[in-house]
């Protein structure tokens, strides 16, 4: 009689990270917006800057850019998304609003 042949076992998945304690259980504010490519580069500079004067502002803000990867190769632009975890979400939105005044794109939450 043959003998069947299982696959050779893999070892489990690692778990996934849990959020820092200053962000777990936090409420997320999320920003997106579309940016046409000739001014990507741009708009990605000044929010970066602007999430780190947040951060540094805010203890325990935690903030991140997020660009959409399944746009067409011969898109015209592209959605970013902001996000970001505190936890006086009120505050925040008022404080985001203000600091992205300068931004270069109409942003939408």
């Amino acid at each position: 009689m043959a003998e069947a042949h299982l696959p050779a076992q893999t070892a489990p998945p690692e778990p996934a990270q849990p959020l820092p304690a200053c962000a777990a259980g936090q409420p997320g504010l999320y920003v997106y917006y579309r940016v046409p490519l000739a001014h990507l580069a741009q708009t990605v500079v000044a929010v970066h800057a602007m999430q780190q004067a947040l951060c540094a502002a805010w203890p325990g803000l935690q903030a991140e850019l997020l660009r959409r990867a399944d746009l067409p190769a011969a898109a015209a632009d592209t959605t970013l998304m902001e996000t970001y975890r505190s936890g006086d979400l009120a505050a925040l939105q008022t404080a985001l609003a203000v600091a992205a005044a300068a931004l270069p794109q109409p942003r939408h939450n």
